[in-house]
């Protein structure tokens, strides 16, 4: 080989070479070396970069979460076992509705219309009272309650100008005709007869307009704060003592199915390989006691929400109740 070739030779192996650090030290940032995530049991969750789709992976999780919830539904307004029990210890209906809506009062309605709409259809009014309490409170509850709750729909309709979605109001298909339902919805109604005109009283704070006069099943210990449910507040809608009493269920979530209830909820949800880790009550209202109430903070996951978004977004009602303890078994 010829010194010229040799030269040659020479001068590509050192560009070749020259290349190589350039490029070492252009990647790695003049000799740091790029963090390198570590599985490990001490990291319980990865948060995603924004716009990064991650799927958690599977945990293999065993155990059981048990959930107690005491009382049915969301807790806040009229409870209508506490009606009944109301109504049964001498209660009229007037008193009922304003023990359930703070600061609250009845007036007649001098503008009642004769039809109230619902899921687009249009009902008589008294056809539509009885057909919704029924549904709701049932007819076969006291007088009081009955009317307590055909006062509340009929409020609750005029507030959203009698025009009722059937998500809002359960409705029962058919109600007999010269019953005490019938004939206490039209006491309430200030008629003898369903051909007579009707005078609907609704509940209100300033005398002209309607509350939002919410209601359930039954509530635990104390109604609930709409706001903390909700995220509005209303001066009518805070806790105030029911007298039924208190009910309770207690349900059991396997690790697996709580995990799917999680991760549906929100797919880039990161979960530690422990279920205990997944959900913590932080705080409650001491509804029923010091214990027991209904929740206001808990965290999922990595993400801190309210007991009833948790009940209704995450675990699709699968508790009756946002009122509940919760415990994990290996």
């Amino acid at each position: 080989m010829d010194i010229n070739t040799i030269i040659k030779v020479a001068v590509a192996l050192i560009t070749v070479l020259i290349t190589f650090i350039n490029t070492f030290i252009s990647n790695f940032g003049g000799g740091e070396m790029p963090t390198v995530p570590v599985a490990s049991s001490s990291v319980s969750e990865i948060t995603p970069s924004s716009g990064t789709t991650v799927t958690p992976p599977s945990t293999g999780a065993s155990g059981t979460f048990t959930l107690t919830a005491y009382g049915w539904g969301h807790g806040v307004g009229l409870s209508q076992e506490g009606a009944i029990v109301m109504a049964q210890a001498g209660s009229n209906y007037v008193d009922i509705l304003k023990h359930y809506y703070t600061g609250a009062f009845v007036v007649s309605d001098q503008a009642t219309p004769g039809t109230i709409s619902y899921g687009g259809v249009s009902y008589p009014i008294v056809e539509f009272l009885c057909k919704t309490v029924k549904a709701e409170i049932g007819a076969s509850a006291p007088e009081a309650a009955i009317k307590a709750q055909a006062g509340a729909i009929y409020t609750f309709a005029k507030f959203y100008n009698f025009k009722v979605g059937t998500s809002q109001v359960a409705m029962s298909s058919s109600y007999t005709a010269g019953s005490n339902l019938e004939k206490y919805v039209l006491s309430y109604l200030g008629m003898t007869s369903t051909s007579g005109t009707p005078n609907g009283k609704f509940v209100s704070i300033d005398g002209r307009n309607a509350c939002l006069t919410v209601f359930g099943a039954s509530a635990a210990g104390h109604t609930t704060d709409a706001k903390s449910v909700w995220g509005s507040y209303y001066s009518y809608l805070v806790p105030v003592s029911t007298p039924e009493t208190v009910s309770s269920k207690t349900y059991s979530i396997s690790a697996a199915d709580m995990r799917n209830y999680i991760v549906n909820y929100k797919s880039t949800m990161m979960l530690s390989s422990n279920p205990a880790e997944w959900l913590a009550i932080l705080s409650h209202d001491c509804s029923l006691n010091n214990a027991i109430g209904y929740v206001t903070s808990m965290r999922v996951g990595t993400e801190t929400m309210t007991g009833w978004k948790f009940r209704s977004s995450v675990i699709n009602y699968a508790i009756r109740s946002h009122c509940f303890t919760l415990v994990y078994n290996q």
